[in-house]
């Protein structure tokens, strides 16, 4: 096992499991891949509309057969307290949380899940 491997499964991140995932991915092709991003689509849409109350504010006539009718979200949307904007069952604490450097004068905080943020490391060690 690799350094950083050990260091992110050590903070929580399971990278084995995120590298297995990403094969799985890759190896979908054509309609199959194109069946799994619709589908990863709506589940992710409809999370946020049962889960979160940053994402039902802007999304009262989202239709989750019609992406076209998702919003488009700015910088600006997004650009409240990090607290207003995490889903029910998430904390500060058991997030990844990071943040831009704010070149524009507004540095963006983000957080994503520990399994977004293993796949996220997954890919980029793909490359």
């Amino acid at each position: 096992m690799q350094l950083f491997d050990f260091s992110l499964k050590f903070n929580g991140f399971d990278i084995n499991k995120a590298k297995l995932a990403l094969d799985n991915i890759q190896a979908l092709h054509g309609d199959e891949f194109e069946r799994y991003l619709n589908n990863k689509r709506k589940e992710i849409v409809a999370f946020h509309l049962e889960n979160n109350s940053f994402y039902k504010s802007l999304g009262k006539n989202i239709s989750l057969n019609d992406w076209d009718s998702v919003p488009v979200m700015t910088k600006r949307h997004l650009q409240q307290p990090l607290e207003q904007r995490l889903s029910n069952g998430y904390t500060k604490d058991a997030v990844y949380v990071n943040k831009t450097s704010g070149s524009s004068g507004y540095p963006f905080i983000f957080a994503k899940d520990k399994w977004c943020h293993a796949l996220t490391w997954a890919e980029i060690m793909n490359r």
